[in-house]
């Protein structure tokens, strides 16, 4: 997944959960590049 800050491929993992629906999961990134976090 690409940062939408600065279009990085270098992005990593901080924490996952069940999205309300429990159909999906959503996972927060950081990008190693810019430190920018986004879902």
């Amino acid at each position: 997944m690409r940062c939408p800050k600065c279009r990085s491929a270098e992005t990593k993992v901080l924490d996952t959960r069940t999205a309300k629906n429990e159909t999906s999961i959503r996972r927060r990134r950081q990008c190693l590049d810019c430190d920018a976090r986004f879902t």
